[in-house]
């Protein structure tokens, strides 16, 4: 039997409506089945899958209170979230540690929000130090990381040194997915493989943008033992580059990841995003992942907290082409690339979408670009996909697209533009395939009655009525996924 479903819950109905509802009914009856519901809810354990602990509820019953809740779920599988702050994490201490070690074997997933990055870091400490922690055979889905934007405070703090060396594969056999601040004092020093890890995201750093800093060394020891990596999401907030930014050497034989041999290997790779210019982009030229489908390359950076240091230098399009060179040579089936104000020069544009004068293409299976939250102009650059690259790719291009977005940015596209793009793939496209537009309200009169006109075209069409909103994608990554799928 289906039964018709609505937004509409009972609590949302207003006072006097369930006043008389009330009255309408017997209220002892009323009184019995509302009794019996709570019962039930209570001692079903399938509705105690997920347990919150908020910021406000750490006082020196919540170790008890958590530990109920614990109780209620039985032996069914089960997420635990915590947010705490630096006054309240004393509070809750041990305790906390202790109640979920007695529960360790259903706990699936385990996050843990912090109002500092330093405290995030200790949090780290605690979990893979402290005996209390005990090993966690079944937990899945570890995330700590800060909410709050103290970054700076937090990645210089001279107490931030203390590196967790070794435990994770050993107390958590089953993980597959690991989030942490990208802070390179917590950062795990693994001493053996973690072959269950598939997803990796580092949330974000300050003053890690060169590869001869110390953090650089221990993530890419990091990546060399996850070999079953299939999701890296590298963030920084940072954006100097504070060496030879087209040097392309490996890393110096004094450094800790000396003994490693580049390009490190990831087989499994297939999604990766990383903050560029900077260590995010360096990554790229460390790795090799020939199963690369989907790469995000995002340059936005918080201009207010950085100021001058969020420049954008002319010296970063040519930066960015050196590292997308060594992309192409390492990973031919890369399908998709989302530019997220991230500056290319004309070249690189003309070379990645096959109209420019080498032979042949970067990348043969490239199928979606999407450009997004682009500046006409951004301190010595300047946005180079415009009208007149469109052009050309209409009459020279040799990629086949099936999918172009262009929101948020400047500037904007012409419908004269937009018309030949479309009307060269279509001639291009093989019966059956469909070309997707996605634009949104930063276009004239004459390009929205020229997109009318391609609708007849056999094009699928996502117009969005308002600006799209750029996603703070370097602000902690609130809200955002790292395999979400409308970055690109």
């Amino acid at each position: 039997m289906v039964f018709p479903t609505s937004s509409l819950k009972l609590l949302d109905l207003p006072t006097e409506l369930l006043v008389e509802i009330s009255w309408q009914s017997n209220n002892e009856n009323l009184v019995l089945v509302c009794t019996h519901i709570c019962n039930i809810i209570h001692s079903t354990p399938l509705f105690w899958g997920y347990i919150h602990i908020g910021e406000h509820q750490h006082t020196e019953d919540a170790a008890a209170f958590l530990a109920k809740r614990l109780e209620r779920g039985g032996t069914c599988p089960v997420e635990v979230s915590i947010q705490t702050t630096q006054l309240t994490a004393a509070v809750f201490g041990i305790a906390l540690w202790r109640t979920l070690a007695a529960h360790k074997d259903r706990i699936r997933s385990l996050a843990i929000k912090t109002d500092l990055v330093l405290l995030s870091g200790q949090v780290i400490r605690d979990i893979l130090l402290l005996s209390e922690s005990a090993i966690r055979p079944s937990l899945q889905k570890l995330d700590i990381r800060p909410v709050k934007d103290d970054l700076l405070f937090g990645a210089t703090s001279p107490f931030a040194m203390q590196v967790v060396r070794g435990p994770i594969p050993i107390m958590f056999p089953a993980l597959t997915t690991l989030i942490l601040a990208n802070l390179h004092s917590w950062l795990p020093d693994l001493t053996c493989p973690l072959p269950t890890l598939e997803t990796l995201v580092l949330d974000g750093s300050v003053f890690f943008s060169w590869r001869g800093h110390p953090a650089f060394p221990q993530l890419v020891d990091l990546l060399s033992k996850v070999p079953h990596l299939h999701t890296l999401w590298y963030k920084e907030h940072c954006m100097n580059i504070y060496s030879d930014p087209i040097d392309t050497s490996p890393i110096g034989s004094n450094s800790n990841a000396a003994h490693i041999t580049f390009p490190i290997l990831l087989p499994r790779l297939t999604r990766l995003a990383v903050t560029v210019p900077g260590a995010g982009a360096w990554l790229l030229q460390a790795i090799d992942a020939p199963a690369l489908r989907d790469l995000h390359m995002d340059g936005m950076r918080d201009d207010e907290e950085l100021g001058d240091a969020g420049a954008w230098l002319d010296i970063y399009p040519v930066y960015i082409h050196t590292v997308l060179c060594t992309a192409a040579a390492r990973s031919p089936a890369l399908r998709r690339i989302a530019l997220v104000g991230a500056y290319l020069a004309r070249s690189t544009w003309e070379w990645l979408l096959g109209c420019g004068p080498e032979p042949g293409v970067p990348f043969p299976l490239l199928e979606s670009v999407a450009v997004r939250a682009m500046e006409p102009v951004k301190w010595q650059v300047t946005n180079m996909a415009d009208d007149a690259l469109l052009e050309l790719y209409a009459q020279q291009g040799r990629v086949s697209l099936r999918r172009f977005a262009y929101t948020a940015s400047e500037p904007r596209i012409s419908g004269h533009a937009l018309h030949q793009l479309i009307g060269s793939i279509v001639k291009r496209q093989a019966a059956g395939e469909l070309f997707e537009l996605e634009m949104d309200g930063q276009y004239g009169v004459d390009t929205e009655e020229r997109l009318i006109g391609l609708l007849d075209m056999g094009i699928k069409a996502i117009l969005h009525i308002e600006p799209f909103p750029p996603k703070c994608w370097w602000n902690l990554g609130k809200d955002i996924d790292p395999s979400e799928a409308d970055s690109y």
